[in-house]
């Protein structure tokens, strides 16, 4: 049986090129110690339409700041 880290690695490998197609949203805590800005190097290259919203908070940014979490979202889901 694969591990899971095994197992995620070859969902995401099977990911390789794929551009999703929907209007999407990012939201990452810029005191992240595990999502760091780095990994958003290339994100416009894996959506169609992505925006990408920082605020300030670590990992669990909904849980951190949700009510910034929920106006970015509804400003988003507005325009």
């Amino acid at each position: 049986m694969d591990t899971p880290t095994r197992d995620d690695r070859h969902r995401w490998d099977s990911l390789a090129g794929h551009v999703w197609p929907m209007p999407s949203l990012y939201i990452y805590g810029n005191k992240d110690p595990v999502i760091i800005p780095a990994y958003l190097n290339h994100i416009e290259s894996c959506f169609r339409s992505v925006d990408v919203a920082s605020i300030d908070a670590g990992h669990f940014v909904n849980e951190e700041q949700p009510e910034e979490v929920a106006a970015r979202l509804s400003e988003w889901l507005d325009s």
